[in-house]
């Protein structure tokens, strides 16, 4: 059995949530405070938006006390893959993601829906987005697998894991840096083998954990210039020439449309100072602001709340929900932020209404202290259930899940559980296959 020996678990869902709820509504007040940063509403520069910071903050409070007091038992029993079971499994996912890349690339989409030509029905497409993450859940099997023969010593199956998991890491890193605008992804595939290795081998500090974090918020800078060269030019002495925006949508027509794609440095007519801090704040802190969001939805939102209309949206759908739907019927107006406020024509386009301002915008404060309290509640849960790494089956859940928890946080509560709900089944069943025999002999 595996003990659990770290004392700061840093990995904690609650801690890592507590931290990401402060850098993104706490964190930017304080700099707003400072004159730093701000939310330009109604034309007017506003530093702090008082009332977004004081629900923000008092709510963060509530969350993390409710995660840390809440007490919940769960005796967790020894599982692991059979490595014929994991082998076939891995094998078996890496080909039927591909043939979904396969389809959508001919469909014109590589990762976002937005850019399909979608002749199937819309609910079996974002099912199809859905399993875009087969990848993933094929390098999470692999690392487990890998970590868990490291620790017990198997030298007969442990160099044929190894190279199948670092294999897979760096082919899918590098497609993912070249191919891809979300910078997501390069950090989850990062955070994948290291929340597998801290639980299982528990030989990695916290200093490290902490180089990794570093390592992963430069992605967000870099990949931003990858996804629009033009970004360079608000913050160098340079101007850049394009003629097409050099994103996913030009890579895939430069590849498979034969387009000519192309862009070129000049010196600007007008010199320029260079401002590496502001270009990384911008694109780090600035990019996930969801401070920023919140105050601009309250100012808009006023007392004219949904009343739970885009809650309704998820139940009515059973699941297959998301803010594409809800765009479309009508039944989530207001549900993606991001495009309702204007905030779409700016570096904050992949924001949603964020979780919290997703339970405003329905219920005000009374739903923004209710979701925190229920927030914290399932996620204690949650923890306590899947985050031992003793049980392969559960576990899988927790190294897979946690990175897309706290990425979810800046979309609405309903296109999230939409989404959770679609992973939840693809992972059971990818499950009932590396259990196979174990099962059978049970039954």
């Amino acid at each position: 059995m595996i003990e659990n020996k770290i004392k700061l678990d840093i990995f904690n869902i609650g801690f890592l949530s507590t931290i990401y709820f402060f850098c993104m509504f706490i964190l930017p007040g304080i700099l707003g405070y400072l004159r730093i940063g701000g939310t330009i509403i109604n034309g007017n520069m506003i530093w702090v938006e008082p009332k977004a910071f004081l629900f923000s903050t008092f709510c963060i409070i509530i969350f993390s006390i409710i995660f840390f007091k809440f007490k919940y038992n769960f005796k967790e029993s020894e599982v692991m893959w059979e490595n014929n079971n994991a082998c076939l499994s891995i094998f078996a996912l890496i080909l039927l993601g591909i043939s979904i890349k396969i389809y959508r690339l001919f469909n014109g989409s590589y990762l976002s829906y937005m850019y399909a030509n979608i002749e199937s029905p819309i609910f079996i497409y974002q099912y199809l987005i859905s399993l875009n993450i087969l990848f993933y859940i094929a390098l999470s099997i692999s690392f487990i697998q890998y970590y868990k023969l490291l620790i017990i010593n198997n030298p007969t199956n442990i160099r044929f894991f190894k190279y199948l998991s670092w294999s897979q890491f760096y082919i899918y890193l590098l497609l993912t840096i070249f191919t891809s605008g979300s910078k997501f992804y390069i950090a989850f595939i990062i955070l994948i083998p290291t929340v597998a290795r801290y639980y299982i081998c528990r030989d990695i500090s916290n200093s490290k954990i902490i180089k990794i974090i570093i390592i992963i918020s430069l992605i967000f800078p870099i990949k931003n210039v990858l996804k629009d060269v033009t970004i360079a030019q608000n913050y160098f002495n340079i101007d850049v020439k394009v003629n097409t925006q050099w994103n996913e949508r030009g890579i895939l027509n430069y590849f498979f449309h034969n387009q000519n794609n192309y862009f070129y440095i000049v010196e600007p007519e007008i010199p320029r100072k260079n401002d590496l801090a502001g270009f990384y704040l911008d694109n780090t802190i600035g990019r996930i602001n969801q401070l920023h969001v919140f105050s601009i939805l309250i100012d808009k939102t006023q007392d004219n709340f949904l009343h739970g209309k885009t809650f309704y949206s998820f139940l009515s759908t059973f699941g297959f929900s998301s803010e594409y739907i809800q765009k479309l019927s009508g039944i989530g107006d207001g549900s993606n932020f991001a495009i309702t406020s204007g905030l779409s024509d700016n570096n904050l386009t992949g924001i949603g209404s964020t979780s919290f301002g997703d339970a405003y915008q329905n219920f005000g404060l009374t739903g923004l202290i209710s979701y925190s309290i229920i927030l914290a509640v399932l996620l204690k849960i949650f923890y306590v259930r899947f985050s031992n790494p003793i049980n392969s089956t559960n576990f899988l859940y927790y190294v897979y899940l946690t990175p897309l928890v706290i990425h979810a946080y800046e979309q609405s509560i309903s296109s999230s559980l939409a989404n959770f709900v679609r992973l939840s089944l693809v992972i059971y069943s990818i499950n009932f296959i590396l259990n196979a025999k174990r099962l059978f002999k049970i039954i």
